[in-house]
This record gives C-alpha cells, sequence and structure tokens, in this order.
C-alpha cells in the first residue's frame, strides 16, 4: 500500500497506477515519482541547517552536528529527500525527454529550495500591520569569505499568491524544518552574534572538514543551551559532556571578548564559572556510565583478528589483478573495489584514519623516504591530529608503493583533468570511502559491518591484550593516537575470561601468606648469623 505523488490515492500497486492511470511512459520518471510516493532516495542529502551539500547520514549528522530530537531528525530526513527527488525531477525535464514527462511536481513545487530572500526584504506594501517578523533584527557579523557558520536560521522563502491552498500546505510543511528554532527575543540579542564568534574563533585558518564540524558542533552545543536557560526548553542530553564543557568555554570567550556586551562584573563570571563545574561534576556518573555504555556496545562489534589477516591475504591476491583488469578495461565498479581493498589494506596495515589515505597524494609517493631494499616511509601531512604527531607515515614495501602508482594512473579519465589525489573518482578527491571498504569486506566473502574505526578498535584492542607497555606505546603513537585515547575510543571493555582471571588473582593473593625470609648463612663457616641487637 502506497500513496501516489501524482494524486493521492492509496493504491496496492503504484507503478501498474502510475502507467496505466497516469500514462507515465518515462522509465526515469516512473522510478523517481515511485521514490517520490514511497519517500525512499538512495544517495547524499543536503543539510540546508549548516549548508553541507552532500552527507551520506544525514540522520547521523543532525544528531550529533545539531542535536536535534528523533521526531525532527525524521521530518529533516524525510523533507530532504523530497527536495533532491523534486530536483532530479527538474533536470530531466530539462533535458527533455523522450517519452516526454507527464508529472509536474517540480513545476509547482515550494520555492523554498531557492533560498529566496524573505517576506521583510521582499514585501512592496505597507498597508499590513508589522510583524514579529518583520521587526530589525541584529543579525550577525558575516564570517570570512570561503566559510559559512552552521546553525544559521534558514530564509523563509516570499509567498507566491499563485499557488494553490494544497501547494502553500505544502510550502509551510517543507520550511517548517528548514527554520532553526530560536526564539525572537533570542535571535535580536547580542548573545546571538557572541555564539556566532564563538563559532568563528574555534574555526582554524586553514580548516579542514573535521575542524567546521567540530567549530558547528559547539556552537550547536552553546546554542541549544542558551535556549535552554532563555525560555526553559526542553533540556539538552546531559550524558553528552560536551554541551556543558562547550557552555564553559562560550562563558569563557564572552568575558574575554563580550565582557561589556554582557554586563557582568569579573566576580559574577567566576561564580558562573564555579556553578558549571558544579554541574559538571554532578553529572559525572551519568556521563561516565553513558560512555561506558556505548564502549560496550561498540566491544560486541570488533572484528576478529583472524579476519583481518584473512582480508589482508585476499587483498594482497585481488589488487595486482583489478589493476590489471582496469588498465585493459575501465569499470566504475572495478575502481570501486580496487579503492576499497587498497584502502582497507593500508589501514589493517598502518591502523590509520581514512583521513589520511583521502590526503594522501602523488606527491608523498614520489618524496618518500626510502632504502636499499626499495621498502619506504610515506608522510601525509594532513590528517586529524597533525597539530599533535605531525605527519602521519606509512610504512610500505616496494610491492606496495607500486600499487598505489598504479592505482593513481588507472583512477585518471580520459578527458578529465586530473588531481593529485591517490584516491579520486572523475577527476575529484574521494571524500569517503567506507562504502568501498565494505564492498571489498563483502567481496572477499567475509561477513559481519566493517567500518575504519571497527580496524583501529580492533588492532587498539589486541595490542592493549597482547603487548608489553613500551611496544604498545609505539603502536599507539604511530596510529598517530596516545594509549589514553587508546582506552577511552578504542579498547574494548573487559571480557568475562579477563574479569574471571582478576578474579582468580584476587583469590591467590589472599590465598598465599608472607614467608620470612632465609637468614644469611656465613659462605665460610657454614653457620647462620642471627642479628643480635646493639648494646
Amino acid at each position: 500500500m502506497g500513496r501516489c505523488a501524482l494524486c493521492g490515492a492509496s493504491e496496492l500497486n503504484l507503478k501498474s497506477h502510475l502507467t496505466e492511470t497516469h500514462k507515465v511512459k518515462n522509465r526515469r520518471e516512473l522510478g523517481l515519482v515511485l521514490s517520490l510516493s514511497r519517500a525512499h532516495f538512495k544517495g547524499p542529502l543536503p543539510c540546508d541547517l549548516c549548508d553541507r551539500g552532500s552527507l551520506s547520514h544525514l540522520d547521523r549528522h543532525l544528531a550529533s552536528v545539531h542535536a536535534l530530537r528523533r521526531t525532527e531528525i525524521t521530518q529533516h530526513v524525510k523533507a530532504a529527500k523530497e527536495t533532491r527527488l523534486l530536483g532530479l525531477l527538474a533536470e530531466l525535464r530539462s533535458s527533455q525527454p523522450r517519452p516526454p514527462m507527464v508529472s509536474e511536481l517540480d513545476l509547482r513545487r515550494p520555492t523554498a529550495v531557492s533560498r529566496q530572500p524573505s517576506p521583510a526584504a521582499t514585501r512592496t506594501d505597507n498597508t499590513d500591520p508589522p510583524t514579529d517578523s518583520d521587526t530589525p533584527v541584529e543579525v550577525p557579523p558575516p564570517p570570512p569569505e570561503g566559510r559559512k557558520p552552521r546553525g544559521h536560521p534558514a530564509h523563509t522563502p516570499p509567498h507566491d499568491s499563485q499557488l494553490s491552498e494544497s501547494d502553500a500546505s505544502v510550502e509551510a510543511e517543507t520550511e517548517k524544518w528548514k527554520r532553526v528554532r530560536v526564539p525572537q527575543r533570542l535571535k535580536r540579542s547580542p548573545v546571538f552574534a557572541a555564539i556566532a564568534d564563538f563559532q568563528e574563533f574555534n574555526t582554524t585558518g586553514h580548516a579542514s572538514a573535521k575542524d567546521l564540524e567540530n567549530s558547528g558542533l559547539r556552537k550547536s552545543h552553546v546554542l541549544r543551551y542558551v535556549k535552554y536557560m532563555f525560555s526553559q526548553s526542553e533540556s539538552p542530553s546531559w550524558e553528552n559532556c560536551g554541551f556543558l564543557y562547550n557552555a564553559a568555554n562560550m562563558r569563557r570567550h564572552l568575558q574575554a571578548f563580550h565582557g561589556p556586551m554582557a554586563g557582568l562584573s569579573p566576580s559574577q563570571f567566576d561564580q558562573i564559572g564555579l556553578q558549571f563545574k558544579r554541574l559538571r561534576r554532578e553529572n559525572g556518573r551519568q556521563i561516565r556510565s553513558h560512555q561506558q555504555e556505548i564502549r560496550r556496545k561498540k566491544s560486541k562489534l570488533i572484528r576478529p583478528g583472524t579476519d583481518l589477516t584473512a582480508f589482508l591475504r585476499v587483498a594482497r591476491g585481488k589488487i595486482p589483478r583489478l589493476l590489471a583488469k582496469l588498465q585493459t578495461r575501465r569499470n566504475r565498479r572495478t575502481l570501486y573495489l580496487l579503492q576499497g581493498y587498497t584502502a582497507g589494506y593500508l589501514a589493517i596495515i598502518s591502523g590509520h584514519r581514512p583521513i589520511v589515505f583521502l590526503n594522501l597524494r602523488k606527491s608523498h609517493l614520489d618524496g618518500a623516504d626510502t632504502d636499499e631494499r626499495k621498502r619506504a616511509l610515506v608522510w601525509v601531512d594532513r590528517h586529524k591530529t597533525d597539530r599533535t604527531y605531525g605527519g602521519a607515515c606509512l610504512a610500505l614495501d616496494g610491492v606496495e608503493v607500486s600499487w598505489l602508482q598504479r592505482l593513481y594512473e588507472a583512477s585518471a579519465e580520459p578527458g578529465r583533468d586530473r588531481c593529485d589525489s591517490v584516491f579520486q573518482v572523475r577527476g575529484k578527491p574521494l571524500s569517503h570511502m567506507t562504502g568501498h571498504l565494505q564492498a571489498a569486506w563483502e567481496n572477499a566473502r567475509l561477513t559481519g559491518r566493517i567500518t575504519f574505526r571497527l580496524i583501529r578498535t580492533t588492532i587498539a584492542d589486541k595490542a592493549k591484550k597482547n603487548l608489553n607497555a613500551g611496544d604498545r606505546e609505539l603502536v599507539c603513537e604511530a596510529m598517530c593516537h596516545g594509549v589514553s585515547t587508546a582506552d577511552r575510543f578504542y579498547t574494548a571493555v573487559p571480557e568475562i575470561s579477563d574479569m574471571f582471571r582478576i578474579r582468580e588473582l584476587r583469590n591467590t593473593a589472599m590465598d598465599n601468606r608472607m614467608e620470612p625470609e632465609p637468614e644469611p648463612v656465613d659462605t665460610d663457616s657454614g653457620e647462620q648469623h642471627t642479628s643480635r641487637p646493639c648494646d
């Protein structure tokens, strides 16, 4: 049972209904209208709250960056799918397909997707009484060129008098989730501009995608906390320690850069800081329990070491064959699998994050340090923890370096500009490779879910269990994180066998008694010397 997107009728067989009743003959149009009727779309979706254009997991982004509730996330994702499908219908119409299109959904879709100026900016008459949206609102200063702060309210499109009643309701429903839910009095407050300045201050000069995401997350946490304090709205999830941590940082930012605007004395700022410390201390137990619960869930997903070894064995045979196949006949599927096998192979032998492989350049391979055995150290300067650990190092032998060089040559497509990235497609560097890795994992006939984080977790967990302290520290530093970071994020919770072994150690410690040390024996006379008290 599904509801037709053209007429709203509920039909058991939507495909037959569209072809027989609405005479939809174009196969591409039929597939898009079916997807629109079922609210189904597989592909990256945009986030209009922060102007991110392509997100593979929009729901996770909305939960982690914008801290939305589950019902809000569902509405956001549904509206994003509808907007994307309507855009594809518009692109199909512009290509003048044959057979011609029958539907007109893209022609009467809401104008919200075009980001028009607000009604206050386009109002031409002053006959209507002023509303709250017509009052002047203090707008935060614009960010530097090339960087867009996240979380700003989306503009409301102008009202179209020619829209029908149903179209106007669809437009209102579409715009409902696009507006950031910020009280009007908060938007008029200089605090709103100070929060935008706080985000800008936490964004470095040459910010990576992760830096921009982190700064947007800090702003989102502060904004939700201020909304909670401002209007006593729903309390944020206090088990996320980032809320109170970032709110405390915002307090210091206000005191340092916006003290006169806040109107608080230094002693009052100190009092607020002490209150934040008290709140963080009171919520420490809840935060720790939440973190332990997350670690328990992650521990169940850790892959056995034998699976990673089996993937390495299969990859050593698959990578040369896929390279040879790609050189004789170009195929997008072959390139997809080859990139997945290569990235998974590098992740297992090095333990690095995928950002290291995404930032791997041909110039890094050319400038690698080599020895007489043709072994190479390839240094990648840009990655997540480069400010702490410097460049990430890949220790490769001659065969593995040749694989990467041949992959770079095979990735270039005729007639397209070639970029310097080793992992690229259509002349542009890849932005993520988790899907490539999963496809290669399934192609190797290995079961279960696999991600780069799970690979790092498995390596860190095995290093903790099987290596001594010195060797484990070397492994952690080579993976560009410390031992404390591994214990906090990557290692699993103790298994049943580990805890029972500790239990036996406790019992052994209680059963053993301290035996007196034997008295020293004089080797010359064979007599024992007893200690005498001094006179």
